[in-house]
């Protein structure tokens, strides 16, 4: 990782202000970092390649939120890439 963002909720989600925050806590979730390696599947990016990681990571991209282009509320769930 090369460098990451941090935001308000960054700080919220550090004071617990929404409960559940599980400690130790590492603010910073939107990501930019080197590919330093790949597996043999990998087809999109290479070793070397700058890229970028927001605040999901991925989704189920098949229910009708996903359809919308609203992966946030994905009925299948999503990843976030804090806590």
């Amino acid at each position: 990782m090369l460098y990451c963002g941090v935001c308000h909720s960054d700080l919220h989600a550090g004071a617990n202000d929404w409960g559940g925050c599980v400690y130790p806590f590492v603010g910073g979730h939107e990501l930019l970092g080197r590919v330093v390696e790949i597996g043999e599947g990998v087809t999109k990016v290479r070793v070397g390649d700058v890229v970028g990681v927001g605040c999901m990571v991925d989704s189920c991209l098949n229910c009708d939120y996903c359809h919308q282009d609203e992966e946030q509320y994905c009925v299948n769930g999503n990843t976030g890439t804090w806590n």
